[in-house]
């Protein structure tokens, strides 16, 4: 599937690079950035949760942002994550809730580190696994991420955005996590199922990755193709880039890279 997407990519540039001309770096840099980099909403590995058939239940039942903060809040240690009740006439405050995180630019204020105030609106509109978390992180735009280790070895990542919430499943391996599928929660969708993978990802992880493709999907990868060989190599680079990245809907992106490698 890599390689189809990346022909597919190739094949609509209006002047075509190849690694030679990747490695001279003159073309890449004219090259328009909407040929180079995708939209992961926008692709087939996305799937979309679906309501069980029958008498099929959900594995973990799905609860409104605002009673699933309640239920798990204490997790979660105030100097990180503070939640500030809001007091205002004409004021839901399980519409829009506030909470206070550390200052991305750091330093102190009245002997405190300094923090930053961010909002979540219509936090009631999105439903959140019923799963206990590992940790909570804000971003612009009204944007949230959760992560939490759901059992055995598979781990859980929930991008909420304004409107729409994406779960990425992963794995663990030698300190890494590897996401293997991307779901994108349904509307009225009351629960959660599992995905699973048969793919043997340790095996995928040890074979060498394809630079041109790798480039071509995400130029930045240029910066160190001379660096990396194997694909565990590109995850590790990945995770690395995401603890600098803090836009969420690019962390799904690199997700979504992620699946691409390992198929």
């Amino acid at each position: 599937m890599t390689d189809n997407l990346a022909q597919m990519i190739f094949e609509k540039q209006e002047n075509p690079v190849t690694l030679e001309d990747m490695l001279s770096n003159e073309k890449v840099a004219n090259q328009p950035t909407e040929n180079l980099q995708m939209d992961p909403t926008e692709t087939t590995i996305v799937k979309k949760e679906r309501k069980p058939r029958g008498s099929m239940k959900y594995e973990y039942a799905t609860i409104p942002f605002p009673e699933w903060f309640t239920k798990y809040s204490v997790i979660f240690n105030e100097d990180v994550l503070r939640h500030v009740k809001l007091s205002c006439r004409g004021l839901d405050s399980r519409e829009t809730m506030a909470f206070l995180v550390p200052h991305p630019d750091g330093g102190m204020v009245g002997g405190e580190p300094k923090r930053k105030l961010v909002t979540k609106e219509n936090a009631d509109r999105h439903h959140i696994p019923d799963i206990t978390p590992e940790s909570m992180t804000f971003f612009v735009n009204d944007c949230f991420m959760i992560t939490a280790h759901v059992r055995d070895n598979i781990y859980l990542s929930v991008y909420v955005q304004k409107v729409q919430t994406f779960y990425t499943f992963a794995q663990k391996i030698e300190d890494q996590i590897v996401p293997y599928a991307i779901v994108k929660a349904g509307k009225k969708v009351d629960g959660i199922n599992i995905e699973t993978t048969r793919i043997n990802i340790p095996e995928k992880l040890t074979t060498p990755v394809n630079k041109e493709d790798m480039i071509l999907l995400y130029p930045q990868f240029l910066k160190v193709h001379e660096e990396v060989t194997t694909k565990m190599d590109v995850v590790k680079w990945f995770n690395e880039r995401k603890k600098t990245i803090s836009d969420i809907h690019h962390l799904l992106q690199i997700d979504n890279l992620i699946l691409l490698i390992i198929r």
